[in-house]
């Protein structure tokens, strides 16, 4: 799964100048088709996080955290462009992201477009 996470959330391409927007619904695009897809391996993995600290140290570090980064990441970009407000705290609204969509996870809720873009339109609301 971690190998996995290096293709499907692999950190989106900065090299073409694409709106932020557009980068991080592909994003999220990305990432919840591949957790819809492996749901239950997903649920189950971080139920298992949950009780051996060992194995949540190494999901966090290897696909937690590095997703939170990309985010976070996206977003200060889009400070620094003026897309996203200087104010915000990137940090917060990327963990407000990543609840977002494990929170519907975990409820067996629809990922799919809709959502991501509905999760976009928020954030840069």
């Amino acid at each position: 799964m971690f190998d996995d996470a290096e293709n499907y959330a692999a950190a989106p391409s900065l090299e073409d100048g694409r709106d932020i927007r557009v980068l991080l619904e592909e994003f999220l695009l990305n990432i919840f088709q591949y957790v819809t897809a492996n749901g239950d391996m997903m649920r189950a993995l971080i139920a298992a996080a949950q009780h051996d600290t060992a194995f949540h140290s190494s999901f966090y570090a290897k696909f937690v955290l590095p997703r939170d980064k990309m985010i976070s990441d996206l977003l200060r970009l889009a400070q620094t462009r003026g897309e996203f407000s200087p104010e915000r705290d990137a940090e917060l609204v990327s963990g407000f992201i990543h609840g977002a969509f494990w929170y519907r996870l975990l409820n067996r809720k629809p990922l799919d477009a809709r959502f991501a873009r509905a999760i976009v339109s928020d954030v840069f609301g």
